[in-house]
């Protein structure tokens, strides 16, 4: 099946780049500078510092490290193309049942072993296991794994390796499994090292705390916690040489990661607070670039549950917010505003274009629609939100809060931190009205939204944290990740979009643009892919 029948044409993307007119910092004699010869150290700025190291769900803190020690299977940028160091090619059968992936060869682990087949099976069972891996909702459907996870068999009946090259997936129906795939970015991990080891063992195994064996750029040296994460250059990347021998990932907060821009202490930063751009700008060596986002932060969740079972009541909230008024105070302009209220970054033939609302800011027909639902205005709502206190998403909520207020919609912004918000979502989703939501690519495929809204994917068994449920979306959602004749798919996927657009299960406020702030010098870096090419990364000449 061609890639491009399955509606995967790249999105418009815009890329600004601001750099102050003067050069380097000759006086630069950081430890972090860029030294002579072969001894180079690269120091990344991070404010989110991961709880651990394994690669099986998306924490932000992850990345830079996966990027630097690991390799993707697959994945597919903010454009819509697809990158792959590991496979030759990847292919979708024409009844959309086989998924054939054939590796490149000559590619190895630091011990020397080949990387086969083998690790991207098993790294695909890692996957497809929900006690394991938060993607396991995303895989489902391959071919015998629910007996496999359940004890009946001791192998996953459509997940084989013909050979050390190929590995064939078959589905039990088709779906869009090789997009959810890529879009998950998923890291390879060694067979040879974890393929004895139960499931039930990985979360506390060895490998995933000193990684003795990696396949990327660079190796891991020590992770000092709340501090950083000490990597080296490895000599047996099969694709190359890194541009560094050291690489420092330090977790640090904004204000301190923009005074060690300016000091040159810091090479790169990929949270710049939008407020904050403009003036990092004019730090002599340093360049700012941003692009148009591809996840929308924050999202005003609401829980599917009383007073707010009512569409009028969600419709209502999302013609309160000021939307291009928080893309402006909270976000400096660098932002994207979906007045439509669906997930418009999805592909355009995905997104109707006629029979839907624009939610522009509108106060009195937001209290129209109040009155119409018999809103009581004595409702006191509670919201939970882990944003880092005055941070453009703090700002955002805050604005938003304030719109609501004004029309007669009583929030009270509660500070958790994310494991808290887990726990209350899972035991206790009656005790709160709203949550914070942040991310969501739909670029590759909308049919990822069906995580966030699918009857069946509450949390904690999906991304459905608000527990909402119409039926009939979820029937459209399976026919369109089931067809495969583009221009139906397009119709069915339209129609979802639709119901989306009238029920407002969450209000999408904003979709930031990436801003990366780095040193001058150094080349390579694009904020489309942020750290993702990392090992392509070196000083210019």
């Amino acid at each position: 099946m061609n890639l491009g029948a399955l509606g995967l044409a790249p999105a418009a993307v815009s890329i600004l780049i601001i750099a102050a007119c003067s050069g380097p910092n000759d006086n630069d004699t950081s430890d972090g500078g860029a030294e002579s010869g072969s001894e180079q150290t690269l120091q990344l700025g991070n404010p989110d510092e991961p709880p651990d190291l394994l690669p099986y769900d998306s924490h932000g803190g992850k990345e830079p490290v996966f990027a630097a020690i690991l390799t993707p299977l697959i994945w597919v940028d903010s454009a819509g193309e697809w990158h792959s160091e590991l496979l030759e090619s990847w292919e979708v059968s024409d009844d959309g049942l086989t998924v054939t992936l054939e590796m490149n060869s000559g590619l190895e682990w630091t011990d020397g072993t080949a990387v086969t087949s083998a690790d991207v099976a098993l790294t695909l069972e890692h996957n497809l296991d929900p006690q394991v891996s938060v993607r396991a909702g995303s895989l489902a459907g391959v071919v015998g794994a629910e007996e496999f996870l359940s004890g009946e068999t001791e192998e996953i009946a459509g997940l084989t390796t013909p050979d050390e090259h190929t590995v064939v997936i078959e589905l039990e129906s088709p779906s869009v499994w090789l997009q959810d795939m890529a879009r998950e970015r998923i890291f390879v991990v060694p067979e040879h090292v974890l393929g004895d080891v139960p499931h039930d063992d990985l979360n506390d195994h060895e490998y995933f705390s000193s990684f003795p064996v990696s396949n990327g750029p660079y190796k891991f040296v020590e992770w000092e916690s709340g501090q950083h994460i000490e990597l080296e250059r490895s000599d047996q990347w099969s694709l190359g040489e890194a541009g560094f021998s050291r690489l420092f990932i330090k977790y640090l907060p904004g204000d301190v990661a923009n005074a060690q821009l300016e000091t040159g202490e810091l090479h790169y930063y990929d949270r710049v607070d939008p407020s904050d751009a403009d003036r990092i700008a004019e730090f002599e060596h340093v360049e700012i670039q941003s692009t148009t986002g591809v996840s929308q932060s924050p999202v005003w969740g609401l829980m599917y549950n009383e007073p707010l079972l009512d569409e009028r009541v969600r419709q209502a909230m999302a013609h309160a917010i000021d939307r291009k008024g928080i893309c402006e105070a909270a976000f400096n302009g660098f932002c994207t505003v979906p007045e439509t209220n669906i997930p418009h970054i999805a592909p355009e033939w995905a997104l109707p274009d006629s029979g839907i609302t624009v939610y522009d800011y509108d106060p009195e027909r937001a209290k129209e629609l109040l009155k119409q639902a018999d809103w009581n205005s004595e409702n006191e709502l509670i919201f939970l939100s882990w944003s880092e206190p005055g941070g453009p998403r703090d700002r955002a909520l805050e604005i938003a809060q304030a719109n609501m207020a004004d029309v007669g919609i009583n929030w009270t912004i509660e500070n958790v931190d994310l494991p808290t918000m887990n726990e209350r979502n899972e035991e206790s989703p009656e005790s709160f009205h709203g949550w914070e939501g942040a991310g969501g690519n739909f670029a590759v495929d909308p049919n990822f939204v069906r995580e966030l809204t699918a009857c069946d994917k509450h949390f904690p068994m999906g991304a459905n944290r608000g527990h909402y449920c119409n039926e009939e979306l979820d029937d459209l959602w399976s026919a369109g990740s089931s067809e495969t004749d583009q221009e139906e798919r397009a119709r069915i996927y339209k129609d979802a979009f639709r119901i989306l657009n009238e029920d407002v299960p969450n209000i999408w406020m904003i979709i930031p643009d990436n801003i990366v702030a780095h040193d001058a010098r150094l080349d390579g870096v694009n904020p489309e892919t942020r750290v993702r090419e990392i090992g392509d990364w070196s000083w210019e000449e």
